[in-house]
């Protein structure tokens, strides 16, 4: 059986910008998703088996991998092969593996048809995970017969900051995380380096490196045009 890998670790945050007092009244929006109807409806006004998890809660539990995450869905199985870094399959549902569309930022990368491995996906850079649990083939086709993955990154806002954490653990394991964000002037950026290695869960021949470079920029040169 694999062993458990456990992780510690610590993080830190710059923010390149004055701290602004928040006001004691301030409105809490209600969470959108946009993965259900293709257009930003609240989330309390979905009619279909939806769930968001959001980034910064994700890595706030340590969860470095997006397969991990994805364990955390009611009705959602991954099964991966032997230690880290083996091919790594979703199962929604009780569907195929090939029943699922994945999307990264609304873009489809699975193979027509195919499934995808989610075996290097990190968490880092992520906004948020949208899942669409049940049929999605209306909107997105005969690859979404049992749900959708979503997988948003960050758009970039307020000042300029830079997150970083690193984290050891048994097995020999290493992982640390730096990011870029932020907003000046209606254009919005995100920058992320993820990097993890591993001896394996395994006594040898099963030593991962992993490396993940991510970002995103997007621009509002006026109220009702935005460039991604």
């Amino acid at each position: 059986m694999m062993r458990k890998l456990l992780m510690l670790g610590v993080g830190v945050t710059v923010v390149a910008a004055p701290m602004i007092a928040q006001e004691r009244d301030t409105v809490r929006l209600e969470p959108m998703t946009v993965t259900a109807t293709r257009v930003p409806v609240r989330l309390s006004a979905v009619t279909a088996a939806i769930t968001v998890l959001y980034g910064d809660d994700l890595r706030r539990q340590g969860i470095a991998s997006v397969a991990d995450a994805l364990r955390l869905v009611p009705g959602a199985v991954t099964v991966q092969s032997g230690s880290f870094g083996g091919t790594t399959s979703l199962f929604l549902r009780g569907g195929e593996s090939d029943y699922t569309q994945v999307l990264i930022d609304g873009i489809p990368v699975n193979d027509p048809g195919g499934s995808y491995d989610f075996a290097y996906l990190s968490t880092a850079n992520l906004e948020r995970i949208e899942i669409l649990r049940g049929p999605g083939s209306v909107l997105y086709g005969s690859d979404g017969v049992t749900g959708v993955v979503n997988l948003i990154t960050r758009d970039g806002s307020g000042g300029s900051r830079v997150n970083g954490s690193v984290r050891g653990g048994s097995q020999g394991s290493l992982l640390f995380d730096t990011e870029l964000m932020g907003r000046r002037d209606g254009v919005g950026y995100s920058l992320g380096v993820h990097r993890m290695k591993s001896d394996g869960a395994y006594a040898f021949n099963n030593r991962y490196d992993n490396t993940v470079f991510s970002g995103r920029f997007n621009v509002n040169p006026d109220d009702k045009t935005r460039v991604d």
